[in-house]
């Protein structure tokens, strides 16, 4: 049942405003990149919708599928140093 079969008279008279960004001037893509985010070659692809999910490949190794070694161990973290461009 649709509300002007149970309001015939009902009309709608205002419409809610436009939702405003939280933060006006904010960018979230740079405040990632000061804070040194790493992405994957192919986000961009992605975001657009011109890859799917399977396709992207891996921030960290760069590649698809992700071949990173075992999250905590000594080689993921000289790969994460490596990624960042930190010398260890």
């Amino acid at each position: 049942m649709a509300v002007d079969d149970l309001h015939p008279d009902l009309t709608v008279t205002r419409r809610a405003p436009e939702p405003e960004p939280s933060f006006p001037g904010f960018d979230p893509v740079a405040a990632l990149d000061g804070l040194g985010a790493v992405w994957s070659p192919d986000f961009d692809a992605y975001a657009s919708g011109e890859v799917g999910a399977h396709q992207v490949r891996c921030a960290l190794c760069e590649t698809c599928p992700c071949s990173c070694p075992e999250f905590g161990t000594a080689e993921h973290f000289a790969l994460v140093d490596r990624r960042h461009g930190r010398r260890t």
